[in-house]
């Protein structure tokens, strides 16, 4: 299940939308391979449809974290700092789960707030 975040953006990761525009150096592509880009970072699990989003969350949650995804956590620090851009945009979205990870790892990131993702 997912939790409610305690936090706000500082020097933290975050995540935003992908747009037609080239990436900036703070910026990495975490959606699914096409477009020129390879999908490292991408969801493997099927988002069937909106009712869906936050049970697809999950289980990229169970997977990245117990099952077959674990090799991505050796590369969370080239999340650090960074804005997370995905086809969701402001939705719920697996790109939470990796920024929730990231400003777990480095909580100095991070100022605690009400703020909720």
């Amino acid at each position: 299940m997912l939790k409610q975040l305690n936090f706000a953006p500082c020097l933290m990761t975050t995540v935003g939308k992908i747009t037609n525009k080239p990436l900036k150096p703070n910026q990495v592509y975490c959606g699914r391979a096409g477009r020129g880009q390879s999908g490292f970072w991408g969801n493997p699990e099927p988002l069937l449809n909106e009712e869906d989003r936050l049970a697809c969350i999950e289980r990229f949650h169970h997977r990245l974290w117990q099952g077959d995804l674990q090799y991505r956590l050796g590369h969370l620090e080239d999340l650090r700092h960074k804005e997370l851009l995905c086809f969701c945009g402001l939705k719920a979205c697996h790109c939470d789960v990796y920024a929730d990870a990231c400003n777990q790892l480095w909580p100095e990131d991070t100022k605690e707030t009400d703020f909720a993702l």
